[in-house]
């Protein structure tokens, strides 16, 4: 006898809340610091002053000299970030705030081209000749995609994560 299944509202998945933060974080990054990063070409210029720039700058002088480099492979690894992952992060922040089962295989598409981009990157970064002088400074705003990376895996491990069943009532 198969039980019936309810969705569950929003309201009734605080534990989905942290990770609509995240992913509109991660949106406002692509929008406003990568798309930017993608534009250009050889170091980062300090008098750069768009919208999120010189903040960005600021960080990459004191926590990122690599991103302040701007390498052609870490450029081209932002632009597939911006371009590429900005998709799905709009796509699995719908997901949350909608609780759509259906979308369940682009979160595990999600989480295979996210892992192996993230492990590419850091390895990159931690093995260059300008790795992260502080690693806390430095993971401060990355740690946040391996959290959302492993929470929606998890999230998403069995079919139909945004639903309950329902138990009928035995006279």
């Amino acid at each position: 006898l198969k039980m019936p299944n309810m969705k569950i509202p929003l309201s009734k998945r605080p534990y989905d809340w942290p990770l609509i933060v995240l992913f509109m974080y991660f949106i406002f990054s692509c929008v406003f610091i990568e798309t930017k990063y993608c534009s250009g070409d050889g170091p980062m210029d300090s008098k750069d002053d768009r919208f999120m720039m010189p903040e960005t700058y600021d960080f990459s002088v004191k926590y990122n000299p690599l991103f302040l480099e701007r390498p052609r492979w870490l450029k081209m690894a932002t632009c597939f970030s911006a371009y590429g992952f900005c998709p799905l992060y709009i796509i699995l922040l719908i997901t949350y705030i909608f609780g759509i089962n259906q979308t369940r295989p682009i979160a595990f598409l999600f989480g295979g081209v996210k892992l192996y981009a993230l492990i590419f990157y850091h390895v990159m970064e931690y093995t260059s000749s300008s790795p992260p002088p502080n690693p806390i400074a430095y993971w401060l705003p990355e740690g946040p995609y391996l959290i959302a990376l492993f929470t929606t895996l998890w999230r998403f491990r069995n079919p139909g994560p945004f639903n309950m069943e329902v138990r009928e009532k035995s006279n």
